[in-house]
């Protein structure tokens, strides 16, 4: 691009600086309105000089010669610099107009094109500065008219010579004339245009926002109402998670827990069918535990099993923990065909995760294509994860009641064993018998007695009219180590009594316990001091026949036997 052509460019009214174009519409097309003017008033100049200085030279004055040069540099200076701020080129601009017209007054009064010019000044000032500018401007001038024509119709100022006064008959006049008009007819005009076009510009963009808006808000409309509908998706879908969850933590038993599931999970979803599937022990399987249906029941009776990492989308599931679905099963390689789920579209399977470790796949189908949305897959996730806390949860309690039972076998073996050696040690019977005040050993057992330490429960028998016997066993830990026989003056016992007696045997229990097991702590500390003085003295011989003497004789003393024989043999 060329010095010329980048000038032309320069001065084009439409090519914005900077500073304008950050500015509001009304600002840029008045920016664009002050360029055209100015290059049309500098234009106009330069003409002027062109035709009226070249032929008039010699009729021009000092006056003319310094002014109107003065004046083009000027607008010059305005239209070429437009780095220049805003309001002072058009306040330059205005004034130079103002200038033009006050000058062509004094020389040509009214019959010159100073009005033309002063009138233009009015427009173009309410163009560029706004309707309060143009406003003060047009009354400000009107003033200004005022005054100057008394002044000069009381000859304080001069008037022009009647030559010029009457000037119709000079073509140059004439030139003059319609330049200027031209210029001033220019400048409205074109501002008025500009401005139009601006306004037309600004319609027709305020009716594609307008457009724009509309069609927005439709489409904010449409999102707003699918978010609705996912967003009550989404609260419906988690309010039934609520309840599987609530459903499934009252469980405590495996079997009871994942069958209730997925019949939930059926019901609140309305899937074709659901499936859980925990891995074995070995993790090589995953083994159907709990499915919806009579094809679910028939599963479970053959014992349903698919490979891990090999059959089926629970295969790949349970190998490798993360949720896959398929919308379309013909187009899925994983998926495996159930004939007993002939009607399956569609399949999803999400991950029984407890930490890091898979325990098995919650597995749900449907008869239609693609009907899992990201809710579904984001509830049944949710869902999958309680699932795997109850699961673990109820192995935990099956685990813990296993061993809990165990150690309560233990506990009454050893309870059993314990009560064994202690009777067998004590070398008598133990019981008594309170009748008519007093209380007297008794050995012989009630029939009823019998029974109830037979059956380990409570045993009540009427034995005559108005008689009744109960017999309540002493228990620990589940194991019968004694009994409890009354005697009732009644035909009918109140609960209250009989939950008495109850009461009263199992603090007996605990009692007796408590008693054997210091009898054995006693019994033991007893031993033990015998064996240290068995052996301190044992220790005070030097010789091997003191020692058996002293050990022959201890032994008997203090174990109270009729004889002992200590003697030592040779090894054949």
């Amino acid at each position: 691009m060329n010095f010329f052509q980048r000038f032309v460019n320069h001065l084009s009214p439409t090519n914005l600086p900077p500073q304008a174009q950050q500015r509001e519409e009304i600002q840029r097309q008045r920016e664009i309105i002050l360029q055209y003017n100015l290059n049309g008033l500098f234009g106009l100049g330069l003409l002027g000089v062109i035709l009226g200085f070249g032929l008039t030279i010699q009729q021009s004055s000092v006056f003319d010669l310094i002014f109107y040069p003065a004046i083009i540099v000027a607008i010059g200076v305005v239209t070429i610099n437009r780095k220049l701020p805003y309001r002072l080129r058009a306040l330059s601009f205005v004034s130079i107009l103002a200038i033009i017209g006050t000058v062509m007054l004094f020389r040509q009064a009214l019959s010159g094109n100073g009005i033309l010019f002063l009138l233009t000044f009015i427009v173009l000032t309410g163009v560029l500065f706004g309707q309060r500018a143009g406003t003060l401007s047009l009354l400000g001038l009107l003033v200004y008219l005022l005054a100057f024509g008394y002044l000069m119709s009381k000859s304080i100022i001069d008037m022009p010579r009647f030559d010029v006064l009457v000037n119709s008959g000079q073509f140059t006049a004439w030139m003059v004339t319609a330049i200027a008009f031209l210029y001033c007819g220019v400048a409205v005009v074109l501002s008025i245009n500009v401005f139009l076009q601006g306004l037309s510009d600004t319609l027709q963009k305020q009716k594609k926002l307008s457009t724009d808006l509309e069609a927005e808000s439709r489409s904010l409309e449409t999102r707003v109402q699918q978010r609705t509908d996912e967003l009550n998706m989404r609260i419906t879908r988690m309010d039934a998670a609520r309840r599987i969850g609530n459903e499934i933590s009252a469980e405590s038993t495996m079997d009871d827990l994942l069958n209730k599931a997925v019949n939930i999970i059926r019901e609140e979803f309305s899937f074709y069918h659901a499936g859980l599937f925990l891995n074995d022990e070995k993790n090589e399987f995953a083994i159907l535990r709990a499915a919806t249906g009579e094809a679910g029941a028939a599963m479970l009776q053959r014992e349903h099993r698919l490979k891990i990492g090999e059959i089926g989308i629970v295969g790949y599931v349970t190998s490798k923990g993360e949720s896959r679905i398929t919308a379309d099963v013909t187009q899925d390689p994983n998926h495996f065909k159930n004939p007993l789920l002939p009607d399956t579209a569609s399949e999803i399977a999400v991950p029984l995760r407890i930490g890091e470790r898979i325990i098995g796949a919650l597995d749900v189908q449907s008869t239609q294509r693609n009907p899992f949305s990201p809710v579904d897959v984001e509830v049944l996730q949710i869902i999958a994860d309680q699932l795997a806390t109850a699961v673990d949860k109820a192995r935990l309690l099956e685990s813990f009641q296993q061993s809990l039972q165990e150690l309560e076998g233990t506990y009454r073996q050893s309870t059993q064993q314990s009560w064994q050696n202690f009777l067998r040690n004590a070398r008598k019977s133990y019981g008594f018998q309170y009748r008519e005040s007093e209380v007297a050993p008794h050995a012989s057992l009630a029939p009823e007695a019998e029974q109830a330490l037979r059956q380990a429960n409570l045993v009540a028998t009427p034995l005559e009219p108005g008689v009744t016997a109960i017999a309540v066993p002493i228990s620990l830990r589940g194991q019968p180590i004694g009994v409890v026989n009354l005697r009732f003056a009644s035909t009918r016992l109140s609960p209250e009594m009989i939950e008495l007696v109850r009461d009263a045997t199992d603090r007996l229990a605990v009692s007796l316990e408590n008693a054997r097991l210091l009898e054995e702590i006693q019994f033991r500390a007893q031993r033990e001091r015998l064996v240290g003085d068995v052996s301190s003295k044992v220790r005070a011989a030097t010789d091997v026949e003191s020692i058996l003497r002293i050990a022959a004789n201890e032994l008997g003393q203090s174990l109270g036997v009729a004889e002992v024989v200590v003697q030592l043999h040779s090894p054949d």
